[in-house]
């Protein structure tokens, strides 16, 4: 349970590094939107965290159009998974 809580920690705080750098380039929703071919729901989604899994090519596209660090998205999008394995090694090295 803490592990799935911290995934929605990373996942929420994915979609504040993405709100926060459309909010620089005084982007809408709907703007990034149309640039990114991404519909406003999902844009909208993935800002409130409500996107679990987003995909990464929507990281990928959002990363050139906002000037973010495409490795650095996908560390908080798979973040969770890295520990659950992280921890599965530690258990068999044991």
């Amino acid at each position: 349970m803490l592990e799935r809580k911290r995934g929605e920690l990373n996942i929420k705080k994915l979609g504040e590094i993405i709100k926060i750098a459309r909010n620089k380039l005084n982007l809408t929703l709907s703007d990034l939107s149309r640039i990114s071919d991404i519909s406003e729901i999902e844009l909208w989604l993935l800002e409130n965290g409500i996107i679990k899994n987003p995909k990464c090519v929507f990281l990928f596209r959002l990363s050139n159009i906002l000037n973010l660090d495409y490795n650095e998205l996908l560390k908080y999008r798979f973040a969770s998974f890295y520990r659950k394995k992280r921890l599965r090694n530690v258990k068999y090295n044991l």
